[in-house]
Parts: structure tokens; C-alpha cells; sequence
């Protein structure tokens, strides 16, 4: 069974000099992840990422559109066409919220509908990297990550704490611990905008 899935986020950057191109990495006790973003002119944005989970290696890509959320960020509306190493093929509608902001307080998240065409995975719902976050210093960010999986009438929901260091203009380097059925997931990212 797939286990949550997550895409990227871009926090805190001012809209007029957002960055065009975005990468993240991530390790988790529960899956390997890896994806590239690109916004093409104002309104377009192609994401592109690989995830490895319960021994299933699955590629994304998706494109959508960008919308401005007036001055607090973005939201990004996707459909996704999957592949997955067991002969999974699918697609995602998605909602992204890679960029909300207020005040001292960053909140991103993702929203999506696995929709199987071929293979044994069963549609799900997911919500992941709901992660919410407040500004204690400059370069450091506390808050909590938050994500929900639904399949078959099951749901697995996790939480917990998570930290983000914001060491250089580069991106980010994040640490999470999250709780739920199944045991706990310990998440380590880096992210890079340019």
C-alpha cells in the first residue's frame, strides 16, 4: 500500500522576485523523495517528482496553473499523470499551496486524488505537507507537520513537530517528527529555489 506522499513548498518569498525553478529533496523513515518545479511565465507551473515507498518506485508529472492569493502567496491547481514500478498508471487532480503567509506564520500544503487507470492500487485521498510554521528568528521556523492518507475507508493520519533552518538563500533544511497508525516517520529535507 502507498504511504503518504508530499510535494514541494516555496515559503516566504515575495511574489514580484519568486524563483522560477525549485528542487527538494527528501529522506523519511517511510519513502525517498525527489522533485523539480518550474513556473513558466506568471501562471504556469510543471512539477515533476519521484517517490519510492513500500517498495514501489512512482514517477510524477503534472501541470497547472498558478494563483495569486492577494498578498499572503499562491495556490496551485494540478493534474498529474503516474507511473508506478507494479504496472500502477493513474492520474492526480491536486491542489498546492506552495506559499501562505501571514504575518510571522507560513502555512503550506497538498491536497490529492489518486485515480487509478491501470494496475492494483485503489483510488486514495491525500493531504500531506500540511505544514504550518512560525517565524522564532530569522533562520529558524517552528511548527507542526500534518498528513492524512484515505483508501478503502482507512484513514492513517500523522503529526508532529517540525523545525525549518533557513541557513542560506538558498532554500531550507527541515527536520519533522510525525505520530499516527503505523508508527512514527522521521523526515529530513533540503530544498533549493533559484
Amino acid at each position: 500500500m502507498l504511504t503518504i506522499m508530499a510535494t514541494a513548498t516555496v515559503i516566504g518569498q515575495d511574489q514580484k522576485s519568486e524563483p522560477k525553478n525549485y528542487v527538494e529533496v527528501r529522506g523519511s523513515s517511510l519513502y525517498q523523495f525527489g522533485e523539480y518545479t518550474k513556473t513558466i511565465g506568471e501562471k504556469t507551473v510543471v512539477d515533476l517528482y519521484y517517490i519510492r515507498t513500500g517498495g514501489q518506485d512512482q514517477g510524477f508529472a503534472g501541470v497547472g496553473r498558478t494563483f495569486k492569493l492577494g498578498n499572503a502567496g499562491t495556490m496551485n491547481t494540478l493534474i498529474y499523470g503516474i507511473v508506478g514500478s507494479h504496472g500502477q498508471f493513474g492520474v492526480m487532480p491536486a491542489l498546492l499551496i506552495p506559499s501562505l503567509q501571514k504575518g510571522r506564520v507560513k502555512t503550506t500544503a497538498f491536497l490529492g486524488w489518486f485515480i487509478p487507470i491501470k494496475g492494483e492500487v485503489h483510488q486514495y485521498l491525500v493531504i500531506d505537507s500540511w505544514d504550518t510554521t512560525a517565524e522564532t528568528t530569522k533562520k529558524l521556523d517552528i511548527g507542526v507537520s500534518i498528513g492524512f492518507f484515505l483508501q478503502d475507508g482507512k484513514w492513517n493520519q500523522k503529526a508532529g513537530p517540525m523545525a525549518r533552518l533557513n541557513l542560506d538563500k538558498l532554500g531550507s533544511w527541515t527536520i519533522s517528527e510525525r505520530f499516527g497508525p503505523g508508527g512514527k516517520e522521521l523526515r529530513f529535507a533540503r530544498t533549493f529555489s533559484f
